[in-house]
């Protein structure tokens, strides 16, 4: 028989419409999938989040880019708030050959024609570009192009509490 092999944060949120999406420190974005489940007494984050960290970003609605991520503050909370409800339709990883170097992006395409395309920096430093969290799951995809699926540590939260989050009352 069969091990059915479970899905990984990644492959679960595709499908799924983000309920909340919110602008964290500098330019880092967190959009909340599934369920709602409890942080601590105050505040709340979905079942899977998807955090864009260490890497630039454009938002773009059709060909039109809305906002980026060196844009001002009330620009990206405006613009990022635009993807709540729509379902996420789409993952692509890409890969671009320069002289020098192979780079490294995503594009994550939401209904209504919203898309999310996330480059990683310039500056040879490894690092993720994104990350998709589950409440025992990481998954990553770095800067050398790999996606890694790992246990979280249970002590380890990855998550920065921004005190504008969504409270359960």
């Amino acid at each position: 028989m069969k091990q059915k092999r479970s899905k990984t944060p990644l492959q679960s949120i595709l499908g799924m419409a983000p309920w909340n999406v919110w602008k964290g420190y500098g330019s880092f974005l967190f959009f909340d999938f599934g369920r709602k489940r409890r942080i601590d007494k105050d505040t709340v984050a979905g079942q899977f989040v998807l955090e864009i960290s260490m890497a630039h970003w454009v938002i773009q609605q059709g060909r039109k880019e809305v906002a980026h991520s060196e844009s001002p503050d009330n620009k990206i909370i405006r613009s990022a708030k635009q993807f709540e409800g729509k379902r996420l339709l789409e993952i692509t990883l890409r890969k671009h050959h320069c002289p020098k170097r192979t780079l490294y992006s995503a594009r994550f395409t939401f209904e209504d024609h919203w898309h999310l395309d996330v480059y990683m920096y310039e500056t040879g430093k490894h690092d993720d570009m994104f990350a998709v969290l589950s409440a025992s799951t990481l998954t990553t995809y770095d800067y050398t192009g790999e996606l890694n699926t790992r246990r979280r540590p249970k002590q380890s939260s990855r998550r920065t509490v921004d005190p504008r989050r969504v409270n359960v009352r």
